[in-house]
Formats: structure tokens, sequence, C-alpha cells
């Protein structure tokens, strides 16, 4: 049975790369939105123009200012705007299902109690955390209205092939390809749980098929320090970066309890962490060095 889903932020680093995933299921009829199409922030747009996308179709909502490009009052407000605008028009439009992107900084940054869980104090600390959590209400509490099923989907550090955010990994990944420094908050020793885009890709195609409802932290249940994945970047490249540590910048660790969302999804599978920064390597290599040149012939099919 064919459905209609639309993407709002489908030019995105998440949303382009789900596009793709989506087009390879013949039952998705993809709508992607972009600013350009309807500017979300734009009141008086937003809510002429977005009901009609609507009715009746799946909505998958991945567009936000990130904290990379300004976490100020102003961005907060904005994202803010965009799911009140959303909100709207799912008032006047029902749609059949919304899924939206929210973010694990909902948690905060202190106090925390490990391993984290869906049922752990939110404790905003951002303007952008504070954001996605006026968002995640706003948006549910339109849903439990209209009857529509909700699903919000907390993310930890998403990385992968054509990263526009200044992320930790697409970071690293880049100052190993320039041969650059490295800059570290703290002593590299803290722990983060990061997930690789295409893994969200399949877990957001999954719980479409499902039609899940709830509130689920998308995380792998692993995670790693940033020592530790400097150290496998430097294995996959072959050489090391000169790394300069922020050590007065206190750093605290995040990490998971398993995910509850796996119960929901028993086939899901993800990428291991040593592919997942293999794949983010060389996606655009340009074969400068031994190591990405026997990663690109293994992958090819070649032997050396």
């Amino acid at each position: 049975m064919m459905r209609k889903v639309v993407v709002l932020g489908s030019t995105g680093f998440i949303g382009s790369h789900l596009m793709t995933a989506l087009s390879r299921d013949h039952r998705n009829k993809l709508c992607g939105l972009s600013s350009c199409d309807v500017d979300l922030t734009d009141s008086k747009e937003s809510r002429h123009k977005l009901p009609i996308y609507l009715k009746n179709n799946f909505v998958v909502m991945a567009s936000a200012i990130t904290p990379d490009r300004e976490d100020s009052l102003a961005a907060a407000h904005r994202n803010f705007q965009m799911a009140s605008n959303l909100a709207f028009a799912l008032s006047k439009n029902k749609a059949a299902y919304l899924l939206y992107l929210s973010s694990v900084d909902v948690y905060g940054r202190q106090n925390l109690k490990l391993p984290l869980t869906e049922k752990s104090p939110l404790r905003p600390a951002t303007y952008y955390a504070l954001s996605k959590l006026a968002s995640e209400l706003v948006l549910e509490g339109i849903c439990a209205q209209k009857k529509i099923p909700c699903l919000i989907l907390r993310l930890p550090g998403v990385y992968g092939p054509s990263d526009s955010h200044n992320s930790p990994i697409h970071s690293f990944v880049s100052s190993f390809k320039n041969k650059s420094k490295i800059i570290i908050n703290g002593d590299g020793s803290q722990k983060r749980d990061f997930l690789y885009v295409d893994d969200l890709c399949t877990i957001i195609s999954a719980t479409l098929n499902k039609k899940t409802t709830g509130i689920f932290n998308a995380v792998t249940g692993k995670s790693y320090e940033i020592s530790e994945i400097l150290s496998r970047l430097k294995k996959i490249f072959g050489f090391s970066c000169p790394i300069a540590y922020r050590k007065k910048r206190k750093e605290i660790d995040l990490v998971f309890s398993k995910p509850v969302l796996f119960k929901k999804l028993p086939n899901l599978k993800l990428l291991d962490l040593e592919s997942g920064l293999e794949e983010t390597a060389f996606a655009d290599c340009d074969l400068c060095h031994k190591s990405s040149i026997k990663y690109y012939n293994s992958k090819s099919g070649k032997n050396i």
C-alpha cells in the first residue's frame, strides 16, 4: 500500500540521507520540503502553505537550527516557531503520523544519574535544548488533541558522510584529512554515544512501517571515550594528528541504558563504530594514502 511521506528539512544532513533511504522503499511516495519551499519560521507563510502537505500523510520533522550554527535565544525562538507552526498546520489538516527528531540535550549536562533513560529528569541547559523540549511538548499536545500517532526520537551525536555540522566526529575526520591540529574539550576521557546517519534512517524507516508511538532515545547504548575514537581514526588513516586539550573545561559522560526502542524493533542491526568511522572517513576521499587505497579497493572488491 502506497503512503506519502513528507520530510520537513529534506535538504539538511539528516533529511537528505533520509530522502535517499526512504526512496528505496517502493511503498513510499516522497515529498521533501526545505526552507525554500516553506519557511517554517514564518507564521503567515507556513500556516498558508503547510496544511495542504499534511492531510493523511506521514510527516517527519527534521528541520532545526542546530547549535553548531547558532545557540542563542533568537535561534531557540525560531526552532520553537517551526514546531508551533507545524502544530497549527496539523490542527487544520490531520496527518496520518508524525515523527519529530529531538535531542538527548533535553537531559542537560549537570547532575546526571547514569545511565540515562527516557525517564531521566529533563534539565535542558542550553537554548537549543530548551527549544527541543518545548517543541516536543507542543507537538505531543496537538497530536494528543487530534489523535495523531506521534513518535519523538531523542538523538545523540549523529555522524556520517556529508555531515554539514561541526560534530565531533566530522571535526576529527576533517582534521585527519587535512593533517591539522585536533582541539579536544576536556582530557579526552569523556564518553559519548554516536549514531551513524544511515542507522538513524533505518530506525526511522522501521518506525514508519510500524507506526511506533512514544518518546525514545535513538541511541546505540554504547558510549566511547573521545580518545578511543581518535585512536580508531589513527588506525584507519595510518597516521596521527597533533592534539590540543582544553582541560580547564569540565566535560561529563553521556551514557545511556540499552535502548528501549530496540524492543520495538527486534530485527534492527546497527553499524559498528569502526565501520561507521571508515564510511565517514573515506566517503569523499581522494585516495591520498595507503590506508585509504586499501580500504577503497577492499570495498570495490579488488585485491591488493
